[in-house]
C-alpha cells in the first residue's frame, strides 16, 4: 500500500512502543526465529514485529 499515511515515516519502533505499553514485544529476525516465538503460548497479548521486503504485487 505505497499510499497509506503513515507508512513512510521512518524510526518507529513498534516493539518498543508495545513494551512501553506492557504489551510483551519481540522483534524476529528469520523464520526460524518466528517459529520459535508463534510456539510460546503467551500469558496475555503480544506484538511479534517481523520486517518484510518491500514488493510490488504482480
Amino acid at each position: 500500500m505505497p499510499d497509506a499515511p503513515g507508512t513512510d515515516v521512518p524510526g518507529i519502533d513498534f516493539t518498543r512502543i508495545a513494551e512501553g505499553c506492557g504489551v510483551d514485544a519481540r522483534h524476529v529476525d528469520g523464520v526460524d526465529e518466528l517459529r520459535a516465538v508463534l510456539s510460546e503460548r503467551p500469558d496475555g497479548p503480544r506484538l511479534v514485529q517481523v520486517d518484510t521486503a518491500l514488493t510490488e504485487p504482480s
